[in-house]
């Protein structure tokens, strides 16, 4: 009879288990150990060189078909939804997304399948026979300091995206604005460029307008890092005063372009 003691079980190094060595051979221990308990939930086993150990990273119990695996957090493995006919860009705080803005982009640059002959070629016969992208948006009248409720008449704006420059056109008339501080045109298609020096700044027209005093010029100039733009008179001296919306009261026009 065979008893269990010290003498009759093989033992190992703490971790390690059991395995077979072939028929006829008697079983051996794993060079390699194993965590003797399950770790936090969604951690996997890992070779590290010389044991397997469970992840710090988790990931989730099941997937979604035509989803694509990121780290949401860290240590956190996640899903990012999918959509069709989209790209994978990142936001603007680095957050993978997917995205359909610029495909039709892409597609008259002659990228991916979907691109026609009459994209953009590279035989000095054809290059960027397209525009990029073309398409309208809606520009907002508002408040600097209160953006206030605006009653419009005309919201009419149209841009066309060629490479990383965006040409802007728009026409708002509106008979009423509830809004305070400095006149400002909202609604860009695309977020104004941030970088040092950079002072997008164009001709416009503003009916019903009183102009601060001694004003020669009047300009809009967009504002960087984000999706609006600011009215300014210019005066001979050189000094820019803002024009206020309460001074500003029937319809804009302007034309512009500015990079992304």
């Amino acid at each position: 009879m065979v008893t269990n003691n010290s003498d009759n079980i093989a033992t190992a190094a703490t971790g390690k288990v059991l395995q077979g060595a072939g028929v006829g051979t008697a079983p051996t221990f794993s060079t390699a150990t194993y965590p003797s308990t399950a770790t936090g939930t969604g951690t996997i086993l890992r070779a590290d060189g010389t044991n397997w150990a469970a992840t710090t990273a988790t990931y989730p119990t099941t997937t979604t078909a035509n989803q694509i695996l990121y780290s949401s957090a860290t240590n956190t493995i996640s899903e990012i939804t999918t959509a069709n006919n989209a790209i994978l860009t990142t936001n603007g705080s680095g957050v993978p997304v997917v995205s359909t803005t610029g495909v039709a982009r892409m597609t008259a640059l002659g990228i991916g399948a979907a691109a026609g002959a009459s994209g953009l070629t590279f035989d000095g016969t054809n290059l960027l026979a397209n525009y990029v992208e073309q398409s309208t948006w809606t520009p907002t009248v508002i408040g600097g300091s209160t953006a206030g409720t605006t009653t419009y008449t005309v919201q009419n704006g149209y841009y066309t995206c060629i490479g990383n420059t965006i040409f802007c056109h728009c026409n708002v008339a509106y008979s009423a604005a509830t809004g305070t501080g400095n006149l400002t045109l909202g609604g860009l298609p695309f977020t104004v460029k941030s970088q040092t020096n950079y002072v997008p700044t164009f001709a416009c027209r503003i009916d019903g307008t009183s102009l601060p005093a001694a004003s020669v010029n009047l300009v809009c100039q967009l504002t960087l890092n984000t999706t609006t733009a600011l009215f300014v008179g210019d005066t001979i001296a050189g000094v820019a005063s803002a024009v206020q919306i309460a001074n500003a009261s029937s319809a804009i026009y302007i034309s512009f372009f500015y990079n992304v």
